[in-house]
């Protein structure tokens, strides 16, 4: 992204006019685990700041943001499920501790 000036309010991640594959595939990993585990949110936004940016604005087109909530509706805070998920989880109860 940063090769290609991605910024904070625009851009993406490989300098093209309309989100590419790629975009959408940070948006899917970055958004989703945010908007399941929104403890992670922060350290996300404060060590990628243009990649979390990037995730929010994909996310808020209007195709995605009506996937987005009806994934939300479906799934509720599911990110993953299974061992990983677990695993994550207890990772990050251990670390309010």
């Amino acid at each position: 992204g940063q090769r290609y000036n991605l910024g904070p309010s625009t851009g993406h991640l490989l300098g093209t006019d309309e989100p590419s594959v790629a975009d959408l595939a940070t948006t899917a990993l970055f958004h989703t685990l945010c908007r399941c585990m929104p403890e992670l949110a922060r350290d996300v936004g404060d060590k990628a700041p243009r990649i979390a940016a990037l995730a929010e604005r994909t996310a808020e087109t209007p195709q995605l943001a009506r996937f987005y909530d009806q994934q939300q509706s479906t799934l509720g805070s599911l990110y993953c499920g299974g061992q990983i998920e677990a695993s994550i989880r207890d990772m990050l109860e251990h670390d309010k501790n």
